[in-house]
């Protein structure tokens, strides 16, 4: 983007991605009556692998990148992100759109408990105060134990679990594994467990009524009016070009900078649900949505302010001078050593000085 900065171009890119994500995601809530899971996740991830294979052209020029010797652990981790699609579709489709979006934001505050056990990273205070109120958002909006408790929310728990393993397998793979490759593995996955889920219940054999997300992930094909085929193979188009997207922003900016963004999603939520589907989330979904997104805020700042301080700290004490030293000796002169030692000094490049020890008997 001419005329603009890298960071003010990865906050546009990825206030662009959220946006035609949720929306995406909107849509297809509002499909799900139709239409079974299956059928739209088979028709959307076929219609994106084209796109997914350019990028990894372009990015990688030939398509041997994808036997990386990692490829087993790339398909496991692809693998536990297509589940967790599943599940949050599941959870949308029972669920007002913006909670079932407030849910899958609990995968930060997952992350910052999973990263200790895992990872061996400390789990800092402020860490705990964020997961603690996030989880109380999430409580506001479960309301377990109440009448109007939906059972789907643990699916969207779960949903959200699963998104924070599938984010931690990421950093054993460092950046020698090119982000197409990533985005080709996940692409493939998604198409895999929509075919064999259509296997198991598109003939409409093993078709149950009765809950949402159950009927939602067991109904029959249907034959998709012209309209419906050409939204969703649209929307398969514009998923392979979020993950170019979603993948920009953090090559231009570091990602304590770009992550709150994404919280974005949040309110695009509400909105499209209002818009779209009719719906107007309740006080107590707005306060629990505004616990989770403020647990997640605080504590994505709260990382940055403290790698930014750790990192001016590590400056200061590399500039220290050390204790009881003089002035500096002329470079021009030599170097005095002990009786059996001697340290000449001779020059090397420009702008360097090389020292050089000779033992002597």
């Amino acid at each position: 983007m001419m005329g603009l900065s890298r960071k003010t171009t990865a906050v546009v890119l990825i206030l662009s991605a959220v946006l035609i994500t949720t929306l995406q995601d909107t849509t297809l809530k509002g499909m799900s009556g139709a239409y079974p899971f299956h059928e739209m996740q088979t028709i959307r991830s076929l219609a994106a692998m084209p796109v997914v294979i350019g990028f990894l052209l372009y990015e990688t020029r030939g398509l041997s990148a994808l036997a990386s010797t990692d490829w087993a652990y790339i398909s496991l981790r692809s693998l536990v992100v297509a589940i967790a699609s599943v599940c949050f579709y599941a959870t949308a489709a029972a669920m007002p759109f913006p909670e079932a979006v407030a849910l899958y934001f609990t995968m930060p505050l997952i992350v910052a408990i999973l990263a200790g056990p895992l990872l061996g990273e400390p789990v800092r205070w402020y860490r705990l105060v964020a997961v603690v109120f996030g989880f109380l958002g999430v409580t506001i909006i479960v309301q377990p134990g109440s009448a109007v408790f939906e059972p789907a929310s643990l699916l969207g728990i779960f949903c959200a679990v699963c998104y924070a393993i599938g984010n931690l397998m990421i950093g054993p793979l460092g950046p020698s594994v090119p982000t197409s490759v990533l985005a080709f593995y996940l692409n493939l996955f998604f198409l895999l467990t929509a075919l064999i889920l259509s296997l198991i219940f598109g003939f409409g054999w093993l078709e149950t009524g009765g809950h949402a997300s159950i009927a939602y992930l067991t109904g029959p094909w249907v034959m998709p009016t012209t309209w419906d085929l050409a939204l969703l193979i649209a929307i398969g188009l514009s998923t392979g070009l979020l993950m170019i997207l979603f993948t920009m922003p953090y090559r231009l900016a570091e990602v304590s900078f770009i992550a709150p963004f994404e919280y974005s999603a949040m309110l695009w939520a509400m909105l499209f649900s209002w818009m779209i589907l009719g719906d107007i989330p309740g006080i107590k979904a707005l306060a629990g949505n505004a616990l989770i997104a403020g647990a997640g805020l605080f504590m994505l700042g709260m990382d940055r302010y403290t790698s930014r301080d750790r990192r001016q700290a590590g400056q200061k004490r590399w500039h220290r001078p050390r204790a009881g030293s003089g002035p500096r000796m002329d470079r021009s002169e030599p170097v005095l050593a002990g009786k059996h030692q001697s340290i000449e000094a001779r020059r090397g490049p420009p702008g360097r000085i090389v020292r050089h020890a000779d033992r002597r008997s």
